[in-house]
């Protein structure tokens, strides 16, 4: 699932939760269906999704229909009620790439804390944060690594870890002081000190296999800037490091989308005449913006410079290679499976 289907899903429950909270009479699944623009299965699971994570729902059939809202629960003596749970759910439901870490750790405790309170009373119901967000999905790292490395952090202590890094033919020892988080696109980062190479890194959370805490005390690190040391490493991501000028079109039918999901933050949207957008931005480099055009299909197409036109293009003629001529051994027993539902 892409990072912009977690978004709209993410959006689409606070949207849910707050139109129940505002029915005085409830809402049916239909009025919900129209309001949120989904269909009644993405409603229900929804819904169903609410009930799991322990916020209350006070169906009540009226005139042969069923209307939901939310039960007007609330914690005696503070100012939280349902629609306060419901809204640390969702917002808790979007950091499960931060599963294992202390702030993470402390706010499940809070909304523990609240459900508990508020009396969940439907069968098995969770706290908010350990269910899943209908169709979203985000790239979810160990929790176990996760929690090692953010105990060696803030105990300041040094921790051995195995990593594989995209050249490393295997994995292997790294001695490292954690220093802080930070989120690029899906993926979750760790910048550290490598006592081995004596200077700064950046590793991929996903291609940590273990984490051994040492009682070796960290030094201190004054002097790193972490909102720099990122920025740098941002453009290492984004492809060779090399800032340029992109111009992308959006076609009409996404055209709105243009701000929403941005290719960088400052960005610059013209609107053209047929109901298309430009948008322009100084990137810094082929590899994320590639990755941003494709999102988008048939609906986007690279304007500018030459060499990202040439890129697209032929990353796109390998595309469709895939899918000409005869198809894999396997593969086409399972395609042949789902094209007739199983039988």
């Amino acid at each position: 699932m892409t990072q912009r289907s977690t978004r709209r899903a993410l959006v689409r429950l606070l949207a849910l939760v707050e139109c129940l909270q505002a029915a005085r009479r409830g809402k049916t699944v239909p009025q919900l269906c129209v309001e949120l623009e989904a269909s009644r299965a993405t409603v229900y699971r929804d819904l169903r999704s609410i009930e799991a994570a322990g916020i209350a729902l006070q169906p009540e059939t009226i005139n042969g229909e069923v209307r939901y809202s939310l039960a007007r629960a609330s914690v005696p003596g503070v100012a939280v009620s349902s629609s306060t749970l419901a809204a640390l759910w969702v917002a808790r439901s979007s950091l499960r790439t931060l599963d294992g870490t202390q702030l993470v750790d402390e706010l499940d405790a809070l909304t523990k804390r609240i459900a508990r309170e508020l009396g969940a009373s439907a069968p098995g119901a969770r706290a908010a944060g350990t269910v899943s967000v209908g169709d979203a999905s985000v790239a979810v790292s160990n929790g176990s690594v996760l929690r090692s490395l953010d105990t060696a952090r803030i105990e300041n202590v040094r921790a051995i870890l195995t990593y594989q890094g995209r050249r490393d033919q295997v994995a292997r020892a790294r001695e490292v002081e954690p220093l802080c988080w930070r989120m690029h696109g899906r993926q979750l980062y760790v910048a550290a000190y490598d006592c081995d190479r004596f200077d700064y890194r950046v590793f991929k959370v996903a291609r940590i296999g273990s984490v051994e805490l040492t009682k070796t005390r960290a030094s201190a690190h004054p002097d790193f800037d972490a909102e720099a040391y990122f920025a740098r490493a941002v453009k290492a991501w984004g492809g060779g490091g090399q800032e340029c000028a992109a111009v992308v079109r959006l076609s009409p039918r996404v055209a709105r989308f243009a701000r929403e999901w941005p290719l960088v933050a400052d960005q610059q949207v013209e609107r053209l005449g047929d109901g298309s957008v430009l948008v322009r931005a100084r990137v810094a480099g082929w590899v994320e913006t590639m990755r941003w055009v494709l999102g988008w299909g048939a609906d986007a197409e690279a304007v500018s410079p030459r060499e990202l036109r040439a890129a697209m293009r032929e990353e796109l003629r390998r595309a469709a290679g895939r899918y000409e001529g005869a198809v894999v051994r396997g593969v086409e027993r399972v395609s042949q499976t789902v094209e007739t539902g199983g039988r």
